[in-house]
Parts: structure tokens; sequence; C-alpha cells
């Protein structure tokens, strides 16, 4: 956590992922474009529909189909909810949110200090690129 009164650190964080075969999306996500692929995501003491923002830097080879298990790098998309990101840890399991629909669920790998998402439209860190295609976790 920041400091009393600072600036939170911005995060990314690497979650294994599987899209519900059910009841969720109907048709594969595409993956290859950095942060055009945003769902809400309900952290693990979210209630119900509770969701906040993040987009997916880069994650496994698409398409990524409903059914699917793989691995995805999300970064919070605004700045005045990192806070609450701050508060996952290891281990959280976290709901993806298309609206109102489930779409899948996430378990939390891990997190790194990492650049704005506007820092990271262009080029993602290779290491994180490296991790979401089945490499070893980032340092």
């Amino acid at each position: 956590m920041p400091a009393p009164g600072a600036e939170p650190a911005w995060l990314a964080l690497g979650l294994e992922l599987v899209l519900r075969l059910t009841g969720g999306r109907r048709t594969p996500v595409d993956l290859s474009e950095p942060l055009t692929y945003c769902p809400n995501w309900g952290l693990a003491w979210m209630t119900g529909t509770e969701q906040t923002g993040a987009a997916v830097l880069c994650g496994t080879p698409s398409p990524f189909r409903p059914g699917d298990h793989g691995r995805v790098v999300v970064v919070p998309f605004y700045d005045e909810l990192l806070d609450q990101w701050h508060c996952v840890v290891p281990g959280d399991r976290l709901t993806a949110f298309e609206g109102s629909k489930v779409v899948g669920t996430g378990t939390v790998a891990w997190l790194r200090r990492t650049a704005s998402p506007a820092e990271l439209r262009g080029d993602p860190p290779p290491e994180l690129v490296r991790w979401a295609e089945g490499g070893p976790e980032p340092t």
C-alpha cells in the first residue's frame, strides 16, 4: 500500500482466467491488441454485481473461446480506483463481467507495479507478454 497521502502505484495483475462455457459470452475474445478487451471485475470482497474496471493488457494467444483456460494480464483503468486494486492479493478469485453477465473467473497469480495504461498501450512489457503466453512469472 502507498504511504498515507501518496498516490497509489499502477498495478499489473496476472490472472489464470477461465471463460464460462454457458451463461456468459458466446463468441471468442480477441486478446491480440493491448487494452482493447475491458471487462469489469468483481473483486474478492465484492458482492452480487459490484464491479470495477481493468483492461486486459495481454493474454493467452487468441482466439480465447468460452470454456477455455488461459492467462491474462490486467491493468486497472482508472487511477481513482487503484486503492481497491491494492487490496487484491495472490490467490484471490475475481469475477469477470460484461455488463451484468458473468463471463469468467480469474485467480490472481501475481501483482507487479507497472506504468499507467496510457503508457502501456503501444508496447506491453515483454516479461508480461511471455508470462501470458505460458512463460515464467515476471520478476
